[in-house]
Protein backbone atom coordinates (compact mmCIF):
# COMPACT_ATOMS: atom_id res chain seq x y z
CA UNK A 1 0.00 0.00 0.00
CA UNK A 2 2.76 2.70 0.56
CA UNK A 3 4.81 1.48 -2.27
CA UNK A 4 1.40 2.15 -4.42
CA UNK A 5 1.01 5.46 -2.54
CA UNK A 6 4.82 6.66 -3.23
CA UNK A 7 4.28 5.29 -6.73
CA UNK A 8 1.15 7.79 -7.36
CA UNK A 9 3.05 10.52 -5.61
CA UNK A 10 5.75 10.29 -8.21
CA UNK A 11 3.14 9.81 -11.14
CA UNK A 12 1.67 13.24 -9.96
CA UNK A 13 4.99 14.99 -9.40
CA UNK A 14 6.50 14.32 -12.50
CA UNK A 15 3.22 15.10 -14.05
CA UNK A 16 2.73 18.40 -12.47
CA UNK A 17 6.51 19.49 -13.83
CA UNK A 18 6.08 17.94 -17.37
CA UNK A 19 2.55 20.09 -17.85
CA UNK A 20 4.06 23.53 -16.71
CA UNK A 21 6.00 25.48 -18.65
CA UNK A 22 8.88 28.03 -17.68
CA UNK A 23 8.28 30.70 -15.27
CA UNK A 24 10.84 33.26 -16.57
CA UNK A 25 9.26 36.45 -16.90
CA UNK A 26 5.95 35.79 -18.07
CA UNK A 27 2.87 36.54 -16.73
CA UNK A 28 0.09 33.50 -15.43
CA UNK A 29 -2.61 33.63 -18.08
CA UNK A 30 -5.70 31.71 -17.17
CA UNK A 31 -5.58 27.89 -17.28
CA UNK A 32 -2.30 27.70 -17.41
CA UNK A 33 0.70 25.91 -15.05
CA UNK A 34 4.60 26.63 -15.05
CA UNK A 35 7.21 25.91 -13.30
CA UNK A 36 7.97 28.26 -10.09
CA UNK A 37 11.29 30.29 -9.98
CA UNK A 38 10.67 33.83 -10.10
CA UNK A 39 12.01 35.89 -6.95
CA UNK A 40 11.06 39.27 -6.26
CA UNK A 41 12.90 42.74 -4.37
CA UNK A 42 10.55 42.65 -1.56
CA UNK A 43 8.52 45.76 -2.43
CA UNK A 44 9.65 47.61 1.23
CA UNK A 45 13.18 47.22 -0.71
CA UNK A 46 11.74 49.31 -3.43
CA UNK A 47 9.84 52.33 -1.79
CA UNK A 48 6.28 50.40 -1.58
CA UNK A 49 4.29 50.97 1.65
CA UNK A 50 2.65 48.53 3.69
CA UNK A 51 -1.20 49.33 3.34
CA UNK A 52 -2.94 46.25 5.05
CA UNK A 53 -1.57 43.23 7.92
CA UNK A 54 -3.63 40.27 9.01
CA UNK A 55 -1.02 39.16 11.99
CA UNK A 56 -0.28 35.81 12.62
CA UNK A 57 -3.27 33.65 12.57
CA UNK A 58 -3.76 29.92 12.97
CA UNK A 59 -4.77 27.07 11.31
CA UNK A 60 -6.16 23.74 12.97
CA UNK A 61 -7.82 21.02 11.04
CA UNK A 62 -7.88 17.02 12.12
CA UNK A 63 -4.79 16.12 9.81
CA UNK A 64 -2.70 19.92 10.06
CA UNK A 65 -2.18 22.62 11.87
CA UNK A 66 0.16 25.92 11.48
CA UNK A 67 -0.06 29.26 11.44
CA UNK A 68 0.16 32.29 8.51
CA UNK A 69 -0.06 36.30 7.47
CA UNK A 70 -0.75 37.84 4.54
CA UNK A 71 -0.07 41.18 3.79
CA UNK A 72 -0.88 44.38 1.18
CA UNK A 73 1.75 46.43 -0.23
CA UNK A 74 1.79 49.04 -2.34
CA UNK A 75 4.30 48.53 -5.66
CA UNK A 76 5.70 51.61 -7.08
CA UNK A 77 6.29 49.67 -10.19
CA UNK A 78 7.41 49.06 -12.96
CA UNK A 79 6.97 45.43 -12.95
CA UNK A 80 5.95 42.78 -15.69
CA UNK A 81 2.36 42.87 -14.34
CA UNK A 82 2.09 46.77 -13.46
CA UNK A 83 3.21 48.94 -16.32
CA UNK A 84 2.45 52.11 -14.29
CA UNK A 85 2.38 52.15 -10.60
CA UNK A 86 1.24 52.06 -7.54
CA UNK A 87 -0.18 48.88 -7.75
CA UNK A 88 -0.89 46.16 -5.59
CA UNK A 89 1.36 43.14 -4.41
CA UNK A 90 0.25 40.37 -2.19
CA UNK A 91 2.71 38.59 0.57
CA UNK A 92 2.12 35.62 2.43
CA UNK A 93 3.49 32.83 4.46
CA UNK A 94 2.47 29.57 5.81
CA UNK A 95 3.85 27.84 8.46
CA UNK A 96 3.03 23.95 9.12
CA UNK A 97 3.53 22.99 12.51
CA UNK A 98 5.87 20.15 13.58
CA UNK A 99 2.38 18.34 15.05
CA UNK A 100 0.83 17.80 11.52
CA UNK A 101 0.45 14.78 10.88
CA UNK A 102 0.51 15.77 7.00
CA UNK A 103 2.40 18.12 4.95
CA UNK A 104 0.63 20.56 2.99
CA UNK A 105 -0.03 19.75 -0.89
CA UNK A 106 -1.51 22.92 -2.04
CA UNK A 107 -2.15 26.37 -1.04
CA UNK A 108 -4.26 28.60 -3.58
CA UNK A 109 -5.59 32.06 -3.19
CA UNK A 110 -8.28 33.76 -4.52
CA UNK A 111 -10.09 36.24 -5.64
CA UNK A 112 -7.56 37.02 -8.79
CA UNK A 113 -10.29 36.87 -11.67
CA UNK A 114 -9.71 40.52 -14.17
CA UNK A 115 -6.42 41.52 -12.67
CA UNK A 116 -2.75 40.06 -14.54
CA UNK A 117 -0.24 39.13 -12.25
CA UNK A 118 3.00 37.77 -11.85
CA UNK A 119 3.16 35.11 -9.13
CA UNK A 120 7.25 34.35 -7.47
CA UNK A 121 8.59 34.94 -3.51
CA UNK A 122 10.33 37.20 -2.21
CA UNK A 123 14.29 36.94 -2.39
CA UNK A 124 15.45 35.43 1.01
CA UNK A 125 17.08 32.40 1.83
CA UNK A 126 14.60 29.62 3.41
CA UNK A 127 11.36 27.95 2.85
CA UNK A 128 10.13 24.86 1.07
CA UNK A 129 9.31 26.08 -2.46
CA UNK A 130 6.63 24.66 -4.21
CA UNK A 131 7.21 22.45 -8.00
CA UNK A 132 4.63 25.05 -9.87
CA UNK A 133 2.31 27.29 -9.53
CA UNK A 134 -0.68 27.67 -11.93
CA UNK A 135 -4.19 29.54 -12.21
CA UNK A 136 -7.56 28.52 -13.38
CA UNK A 137 -9.43 28.20 -16.32
CA UNK A 138 -12.04 30.91 -17.19
CA UNK A 139 -12.06 34.07 -15.06
CA UNK A 140 -8.13 33.12 -13.45
CA UNK A 141 -9.41 33.79 -10.17
CA UNK A 142 -7.57 30.71 -8.55
CA UNK A 143 -3.61 31.03 -7.95
CA UNK A 144 -2.70 27.35 -6.93
CA UNK A 145 1.23 26.75 -5.56
CA UNK A 146 2.06 23.27 -5.48
CA UNK A 147 4.32 21.14 -3.35
CA UNK A 148 6.55 17.91 -4.04
CA UNK A 149 4.79 15.23 -2.41
CA UNK A 150 7.52 12.93 -2.87
CA UNK A 151 9.00 14.76 0.05
CA UNK A 152 5.87 15.27 2.37
CA UNK A 153 4.86 18.53 0.39
CA UNK A 154 5.41 21.33 2.82
CA UNK A 155 6.02 19.24 5.34
CA UNK A 156 4.99 19.39 9.76
CA UNK A 157 8.17 21.63 10.80
CA UNK A 158 8.72 23.40 7.84
CA UNK A 159 7.50 26.90 6.09
CA UNK A 160 7.02 27.55 2.84
CA UNK A 161 8.75 31.34 1.71
CA UNK A 162 7.21 34.66 1.21
CA UNK A 163 5.04 34.94 -1.52
CA UNK A 164 4.42 37.57 -3.62
CA UNK A 165 1.81 38.32 -6.33
CA UNK A 166 2.55 41.66 -8.37
CA UNK A 167 -0.91 42.58 -9.86
CA UNK A 168 -2.23 45.05 -12.30
CA UNK A 169 -4.42 46.16 -9.16
CA UNK A 170 -4.30 49.76 -7.64
CA UNK A 171 -6.64 48.70 -4.88
CA UNK A 172 -7.68 45.18 -2.43
CA UNK A 173 -10.65 44.01 -1.19
CA UNK A 174 -11.70 40.67 0.67
CA UNK A 175 -10.11 37.72 -0.77
CA UNK A 176 -9.34 33.83 0.59
CA UNK A 177 -6.47 31.51 1.20
CA UNK A 178 -6.72 27.65 1.16
CA UNK A 179 -4.21 24.76 2.83
CA UNK A 180 -5.06 21.86 0.98
CA UNK A 181 -4.06 18.05 1.35
CA UNK A 182 -6.22 15.17 3.64
CA UNK A 183 -8.18 17.82 4.42
CA UNK A 184 -9.13 21.87 3.48
CA UNK A 185 -8.71 24.54 5.73
CA UNK A 186 -9.96 27.97 4.01
CA UNK A 187 -10.02 31.61 5.30
CA UNK A 188 -11.88 33.96 3.50
CA UNK A 189 -11.07 37.15 5.82
CA UNK A 190 -7.58 38.00 4.23
CA UNK A 191 -6.83 39.89 1.19
CA UNK A 192 -7.28 40.37 -2.76
CA UNK A 193 -6.48 42.54 -5.64
CA UNK A 194 -9.65 44.40 -6.65
CA UNK A 195 -10.60 44.70 -10.22
CA UNK A 196 -9.98 48.38 -11.48
CA UNK A 197 -12.98 50.11 -11.93
CA UNK A 198 -13.80 50.80 -15.48
CA UNK A 199 -14.69 54.69 -16.98
CA UNK A 200 -18.53 55.34 -16.07
CA UNK A 201 -21.30 54.50 -17.98
CA UNK A 202 -24.35 56.89 -18.06
CA UNK A 203 -27.42 54.77 -17.19
CA UNK A 204 -30.49 54.61 -18.90
CA UNK A 205 -32.22 57.00 -17.25
CA UNK A 206 -29.53 59.43 -17.14
CA UNK A 207 -29.07 58.53 -20.76
CA UNK A 208 -33.09 59.64 -21.57
CA UNK A 209 -32.64 62.79 -19.25
CA UNK A 210 -29.89 64.32 -21.43
CA UNK A 211 -31.76 63.02 -24.66
CA UNK A 212 -34.65 64.84 -23.34
CA UNK A 213 -32.45 67.99 -22.68
CA UNK A 214 -31.28 68.20 -26.07
CA UNK A 215 -34.68 67.78 -27.67
CA UNK A 216 -35.95 70.58 -25.47
CA UNK A 217 -33.36 72.51 -26.09
CA UNK A 218 -33.78 72.15 -30.18
CA UNK A 219 -37.16 72.79 -29.46
CA UNK A 220 -36.79 76.47 -27.81
CA UNK A 221 -33.90 77.11 -30.51
CA UNK A 222 -36.70 76.34 -33.23
CA UNK A 223 -39.08 78.71 -31.67
CA UNK A 224 -37.12 81.08 -31.07
CA UNK A 225 -35.75 81.45 -34.40
CA UNK A 226 -39.79 81.28 -35.89
CA UNK A 227 -40.58 84.03 -33.64
CA UNK A 228 -37.87 86.05 -34.87
CA UNK A 229 -38.69 85.37 -38.45
CA UNK A 230 -42.40 86.38 -37.58
CA UNK A 231 -41.17 89.71 -36.24
CA UNK A 232 -39.12 90.53 -39.26
CA UNK A 233 -41.51 90.01 -41.56
CA UNK A 234 -44.11 92.05 -39.30
CA UNK A 235 -41.54 94.71 -39.27
CA UNK A 236 -41.33 94.65 -43.27
CA UNK A 237 -44.72 94.47 -43.89
CA UNK A 238 -45.38 98.05 -41.11
CA UNK A 239 -42.32 99.75 -43.35
CA UNK A 240 -44.08 98.86 -46.78
CA UNK A 241 -47.42 100.00 -45.56
CA UNK A 242 -45.75 103.65 -44.21
CA UNK A 243 -44.10 103.98 -47.76
CA UNK A 244 -47.18 103.14 -49.42
CA UNK A 245 -49.15 106.03 -47.78
CA UNK A 246 -46.44 108.82 -47.57
CA UNK A 247 -46.68 108.30 -51.53
CA UNK A 248 -50.38 108.85 -51.50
Amino acid sequence: MLRRSVLAGLALSFAMVALATSADAALLAPGTSVVFGDVFAAPATLGGALLADTGTLFFNTTRFQGSYFMQVWSDPGPNLACSAGPCIDILFKVTNAATSLDGLRRISVADYGGVTFDAGSVFCPGGTLPLTVDRSGALGSIIGFNFNVLTGGLAPGTSSPIFEIQTSGTTFTAGSLSLINGSTFTDSGVFGPKVNDPPPVPEPSSLLLLGSGLIGLGYLRARNTQRSGSALFAAKMSVGRYASEAVR
